[in-house]
């Protein structure tokens, strides 16, 4: 009957985790994903015109900013689209509107490409 004493245990594993490390060296240099961009995507529900000016503060950030507005009144949607979409032009950016009520502005440091889906 063989018999591994807790000493071969330890060798055993340690042989095994140097083969390991031998075998993904090459892995060394990868970043974790976040590193890559500093960018965030702030989803914003505004309750009042007045919650604008948070939102517009994100975007010179560098924040992109997902709006969903479908929850207010018709007036007040469309004078903070309006001051949102006056403020993203300002500050270079583009504007999509992704659905009812819901935009995205992004400051000029992303690009929106839009896809058309074929038939």
């Amino acid at each position: 009957m063989y018999r591994q004493t807790a000493w071969s245990i330890h060798e055993t594993l340690k042989i095994c985790l140097d083969l390991v490390a031998e075998e993904y060296w090459f892995m060394d240099n990868l970043l974790p994903f976040q590193a890559i961009s500093p960018h965030k995507i702030r989803v914003f529900h505004p309750k009042s015109f007045e919650d604008a000016q948070e939102a517009i503060n994100a975007m010179k950030t560098d924040d992109m900013l997902l709006v969903n507005l479908a929850a207010l009144e018709n007036k007040l949607a469309q004078r903070l689209t309006d001051y949102l979409a006056g403020s993203t032009f300002a500050l270079s950016g583009e504007r999509m509107e992704i659905g009812r009520g819901v935009f995205l502005f992004a400051p000029p440091s992303f690009l929106i490409s839009r896809m058309m889906a074929s038939a």
